[in-house]
């Protein structure tokens, strides 16, 4: 019997959930940052947190955890053998609150996700459709950095916000995810991690790339925001962007992963370059109603 635990207090879902994301750093990581982010920032109202245990009781092992702190968008997360019992016993549980936001869609590993859905839909009708799915990448070894390729990269800083906010929404728009007026990146800034890539293009030096790296997660940080300008594609920056924000972590001891759109060929090529390795697919999953 599955059972589930709902939270709303970030600190108590730290509290049980720890374990698991330390035994399963690499798969656990956008849960593992998202509850860092909350823990550190404060929770919203309506968040939740859900622990999915194989049995009841407390010493029932512990198979799946998910979060809904995106509006309308829940995360699930399980071990690779409870994928859709985690992501129905969620989407159950789920359906008996009431919700500040309609649920539109639900994001996580494939059996995970495709758990929740079809149970949302069965208890709360509408039908499932397909989106973006992602290949979850790790680093085995050295980055393998690429030295033919013009410019250097920099630490960006908040004097930078404004335009790397710009660059936000287009990264976005450019995955295929809602727009979100509320985009902003000044706790990343804050954090240090954004590095840009300047090169000359159209005849003057200016940035082309930029690539964050999350605060390290039991020894992991998650390679995100990758983007190149449009103009300057094709020529090696998003690459070079990335394996230096790769290498600087390796230099600390950190391991890197990252989360690739599976659709794009040219990134993907780029990343395996690098020495990224395939470890899982995730998918996203629309919830319209009928």
């Amino acid at each position: 019997m599955t059972t589930v635990q709902a939270l709303t207090d970030p600190d108590e879902f730290a509290a049980v959930a720890e374990p698991i994301l330390a035994a399963d750093p690499v798969r656990s990581t956008v849960i593992a940052t998202a509850l860092h982010r909350a823990r550190r920032d404060g929770a919203h109202e309506g968040d939740r947190w859900w622990v999915v245990r194989d049995g009841d009781g407390a010493d029932a092992p512990i198979v799946g955890l998910a979060m809904h702190t995106r509006p309308g968008r829940p995360y699930v997360y399980s071990d690779t053998a409870h994928g859709r019992e985690v992501g129905a016993a969620v989407a159950a549980e789920l359906a008996t609150t009431d919700l500040r936001h309609p649920i539109t869609g639900v994001n996580g590993y494939v059996m995970a996700a495709r758990g929740f859905a079809d149970e949302w839909v069965r208890l709360r009708g509408g039908h499932v459709r397909a989106g973006r799915q992602d290949v979850l990448y790790r680093l085995l070894g050295p980055v393998r950095v690429p030295h033919d390729v013009p410019g250097s990269a920099r630490v960006a800083t908040i004097e930078d916000h404004t335009w790397l906010d710009e660059w936000g929404r287009a990264f976005i728009r450019d995955i295929g995810d809602p727009p979100d007026p509320l985009v902003s990146l000044e706790h990343p800034l804050g954090e240090g991690g954004f590095l840009v890539w300047e090169s000359e293009v159209d005849g003057r030096t200016r940035p082309v790339a930029m690539a964050f790296a999350n605060v390290p997660q039991h020894g992991h940080a998650r390679v995100s925001w990758v983007w190149t300008l449009p103009q300057a594609r094709g020529r090696g920056f998003g690459g070079a962007v990335v394996a230096a924000i790769t290498a600087r972590a390796q230099e600390e001891g950190v391991a890197c992963l990252l989360i690739a759109d599976a659709s794009n060929p040219a990134s993907n090529a780029v990343y395996r370059r690098l020495g990224f390795q395939a470890v899982d697919e995730a998918c996203h999953l629309h919830l319209d109603a009928d």
